[in-house]
């Protein structure tokens, strides 16, 4: 785990974060990666159901009722999980274990708020992107730490969306930098992961096979849950090294 000497601050530099980040989330990998699991399992529930009943890839969005139930369910239990894993990260990095019970119990009262200032914050980012390009990216990385605030700090989801704006405008370009080289690190390793299983899929006998699918379905869970557990590490380490001076 991270020692209190090792914690991040405004002053750390790029590759400060990154190692700091990186740390964290080896140390915490095995004992993170199942809530990160689920997290991705309920998230990817109505791709799921899509492949399960055979609606066709064609880009329509689907009639079905049960597919918008599952969305919406989801989208809810995956953030709810997303929220159980950053306060694992947390409970990890100061040296404490913490089981699942706990976790969910810990993160169930800030859940709402979790949960409204992700859909303001990806209101806002889509706005942007739609507007502007550039302006939808700025409010994309000032968002950054918008999980660890809503789930940490007792505010509200505006005060919450407010709170981290006023983070990580200080440090924009830095939190800028450390999302495109961590996603493009993690991209080159999910894709050669994906690379892999696509060669092993082809040696056991082509993509009609179910068992070839459930091996392509369960890696690319394995490989999304472990990006999305170094996302949360380094989302956690410009949170704490963006309040460590506000």
């Amino acid at each position: 785990m991270a020692e209190p000497s090792q914690l991040p601050s405004s002053r750390s530099g790029v590759s400060d974060l990154l190692e700091i980040a990186a740390r964290l989330f080896r140390a915490t990998l095995l004992k993170c990666l199942p809530l990160a699991m689920l997290a991705m399992l309920l998230a990817m529930l109505p791709t799921l159901y899509l492949q399960v009943t055979g609606h066709p890839a064609d880009g329509t969005l689907p009639e079905d009722p049960r597919y918008w139930l599952l969305y919406v369910l989801g989208m809810c239990g995956s953030v709810l999980f997303s929220s159980a894993l950053m306060l694992r990260l947390q409970a990890l990095r100061a040296g404490s274990v913490t089981r699942l019970a706990d976790d969910l119990r810990g993160a169930l009262p800030r859940w709402p708020t979790v949960l409204i200032a992700s859909l303001l914050g990806a209101t806002l980012v889509m706005v942007g992107l739609l507007a502007l390009l550039l302006p939808g990216i700025y409010v994309a990385v000032c968002l950054t730490p918008l999980t660890a605030v809503a789930l940490l700090e007792p505010v509200n989801a505006i005060d919450a969306l407010r709170r981290s704006f006023a983070l990580v405008r200080t440090m924009w370009v830095k939190t800028f930098a450390c999302i495109v080289i961590g996603g493009l690190v993690v991209a080159v390793c999910v894709f050669t992961a994906l690379l892999v299983l696509s060669l092993l899929a082809g040696m056991l006998g082509g993509s009609d096979d179910a068992a070839v699918r459930a091996l392509m379905t369960g890696g690319m869970l394995v490989a999304l849950a472990g990006a999305t557990a170094f996302f949360s590490a380094l989302c956690l380490t410009i949170y704490s090294a963006a309040s460590s001076s506000a």
